[in-house]
């Protein structure tokens, strides 16, 4: 398999192996393939490497461990592992991926769009949903649209890098059709960050004052005529008689953030403790309505997962997470709007990746067991230079040096 089909594998077979085997989350799948592929470069003699943000995040959680001493250290230790093989097998592939020539690197992302791009419309016209996909509201191989988002909203702000300006309209136009189509409000949020890089300033602005208008005028009488307005009012809260359970969730990943945050005196719940804590409004109003406990555990977003379980210091990662999104946002400008490259393709797509995991610390995401969660580790390692991850591949004409692998400003 390729380098482009390993990356593929690593974004969509987690996700089916969650989803058809109906498992409680996307840790399983993978952790699978985390071990296929550390079996598969530990075969090129390979080091075993970690970076020192991934060693910090794994001291962290240790010591969360240790100070709390829960029954629920079991599963704490095997999250712990778990973390720490895709940390290793994330280096591995990653490293080999970062020190390849900008042209094949083009190639794959280009690739990943589209191969993204046909799963969302096979998705949506439910071409093929084999087992538990036989359900309404699934994109083979992901379990839902917004899982299905997630994954295609970094890969098609890296392959905007490649394209002039039409081509990066293009691209956004997609995403937010896409979104329209389903409805997906995750994939409408991203089309908006895509917007974000490439417009600018007095077109975000009146951009900005239309949507405002268009979500005040969400209640006004004969609008609810309109097609999918059950679904955009809903996870805007504003259907009190027919509470939106997306909304819901959301709503409760924050207050069950605050709730852990108060019952023990700011330092958190502990590591993987998330749901633990005692239910809010939101919880018991999901259990009074659907008769089921949903997304207790991850908070339906890592911000909120990160305030719960650690408390001060979760603030400060979700701020900085946050800021250093912002930060990427600047990079891409600058890269895009003044054609001003002051890195590889191959080094500047993780401000791509980065910018977009914004969506998943504020708004949707899948917490720590999500392959953009070690994504997003391994580029802010990578951005910052604060380790080696990996020797240079040197083929041809095509190889680079040590130097131009790590590029800083």
């Amino acid at each position: 398999m390729g380098l482009g089909g390993l990356f593929f594998g690593y974004l969509t077979i987690p996700h089916f192996v969650y989803f058809y085997f109906a498992l409680s989350s996307v840790a399983v799948g993978l952790l699978i393939y985390a071990i296929a592929l550390l079996i598969i470069y530990s075969t090129r003699s390979r080091k075993f490497k970690i970076t020192a943000l991934q060693f910090s995040i794994l001291a962290l959680a240790t010591a969360s461990i240790c100070i709390y001493k829960t029954d629920d250290i079991s599963r704490q230790i095997f999250s712990l592992i778990a973390i720490a093989v895709i940390f290793l097998s994330t280096n591995m592939f990653f490293g080999d991926f970062t020190s390849r020539a900008d042209s094949d690197v083009k190639g794959i992302i280009k690739t990943l769009f589209y191969a993204l791009l046909l799963i969302g419309l096979a998705g949506k016209l439910s071409l093929f949903n084999p087992g538990n996909y036989a359900v309404k509201e699934t994109v083979f191989p992901f379990s839902e649209p917004s899982h299905y988002a997630l994954s295609l909203g970094p890969i098609a702000c890296a392959y905007m890098l490649q394209l002039k300006t039409r081509g990066r309209l293009s691209v956004a136009v997609v995403v937010l059709l896409l979104g329209l189509w389903f409805p997906n409000s995750t994939l409408l949020a991203e089309s908006l960050l895509l917007f974000i890089v490439i417009l600018r300033f007095w077109v975000q602005a009146c951009v900005a004052t239309l949507a405002i208008l268009l979500a005040l005028s969400i209640g006004v009488q004969g609008l609810e005529e309109l097609p999918h307005y059950d679904y955009f009012a809903g996870r805007l809260g504003l259907l009190d008689e027919r509470e939106n359970l997306t909304f819901l969730v959301y709503k409760q990943g924050w207050q069950q953030a605050a709730i852990a945050f108060s019952e023990n005196y700011g330092l958190g719940i502990g590591f993987q403790r998330f749901g633990q804590e005692s239910a809010g409004d939101a919880a018991n109003r999901i259990d009074a309505l659907y008769g089921i406990e949903s997304n207790r555990m991850d908070g339906s977003n890592l911000g909120s997962k990160l305030v719960g379980e650690f408390g001060y210091v979760g603030i400060i990662l979700s701020c900085s997470m946050v800021i250093y999104s912002s930060y990427c946002l600047i990079r891409l400008r600058r890269i895009l709007t003044r054609c001003h490259i002051d890195h590889r393709y191959t080094v500047s797509i993780f401000y791509a990746f980065s910018y977009m995991y914004l969506i998943e610390v504020v708004f949707r995401g899948l917490s720590y067991f999500d392959p953009w969660f070690f994504i997003f580790c391994f580029g802010v390692s990578q951005m910052t230079r604060r380790a080696q991850l990996f020797k240079p591949h040197l083929s041809g004409d095509k190889g680079i040096s040590r130097s131009e692998i790590i590029v800083i400003t």
